[in-house]
């Protein structure tokens, strides 16, 4: 796989393991169903989702580098495809915010961008790109909110 599809592969995973932590707590969210049968499938972090969640970011800040800058790497991609799955049951609770609903519209409102690496005959702006194009300005934005998980995120991807 080409290096820049595996660094926006891995920075959907990212963006899901971030957004699905620091959604809004399934216990904050209102208006909310005094029947917890009735909430939505995706009903903001919880304890179950934050387990994921938080053992994702800590794989991506292991595995992610290396999965990008050596394609033969294989224990650093094999890691990253659990901690996608990791996301995954993470986000699948949880939900993910901001950064995947503004994705559609810069992928669909594209004419002309082809991705680097990508071999088509047609404009497209990968997904994990256009996820991740928008997450400084949303993490900056959402941190006001609960500064507390951010910095947790931040100390999980190794970055306090």
């Amino acid at each position: 796989m080409p290096s820049r599809v595996t660094a926006y592969s891995g920075f959907d995973v990212l963006c899901h393991a971030l957004e699905s932590f620091t959604a809004i707590p399934f216990n904050h969210r209102t208006p909310r169903p005094e029947n917890p049968k009735f909430r939505p499938a995706y009903q903001g972090s919880n304890p179950i989702s934050d387990v994921w969640s938080k053992q994702a970011l800590r794989m991506i800040n292991t595995y992610f580098r290396r999965a990008v800058k050596d394609s033969s790497d294989t224990e650093a991609r094999s890691q990253m495809h659990l901690a996608s799955l990791m996301a995954g049951v993470g986000f699948g609770n949880a939900g993910v915010h901001l950064c995947h609903g503004m994705s559609y519209p810069i992928s669909g409102l594209n004419k002309s961008y082809q991705a680097k690496e990508y071999p088509t005959d047609h404009p497209i702006v990968p997904h994990g790109l256009s996820v991740v194009i928008t997450s400084p300005a949303v993490f900056q934005y959402t941190s006001v909110a609960c500064p507390e998980r951010h910095l947790e995120a931040a100390e999980l991807l190794g970055k306090l």
